[in-house]
């Protein structure tokens, strides 16, 4: 459960959680995505994988086209 006014609460994936808040059934967006300028994201390659894709299809309507993307691969430790 969100613990202050302005936080939400989202049950998926990342690109589905993206596209809740883009979209507005999070609620009004206090950024909107067509003003971030960069994405930092951190997690494994699939899940980098399926944003990349995301972020190219399903999720190009909502950022701004000359956006930049970071990605950091986290790998098991052995």
């Amino acid at each position: 459960m969100p613990g202050h006014a302005q936080d939400r609460a989202f049950v998926g994936n990342v690109v589905q959680a993206i596209e809740a808040y883009g979209s507005g059934a999070l609620g009004p967006a206090e950024i909107p995505l067509d003003a971030v300028d960069r994405i930092v994201a951190i997690g494994s390659d699939g899940m980098m994988n399926a944003v990349a894709e995301a972020r190219r299809a399903r999720l190009k309507r909502y950022f701004r086209p000359d956006h930049r993307a970071i990605a950091s691969i986290n790998l098991p430790m052995r």
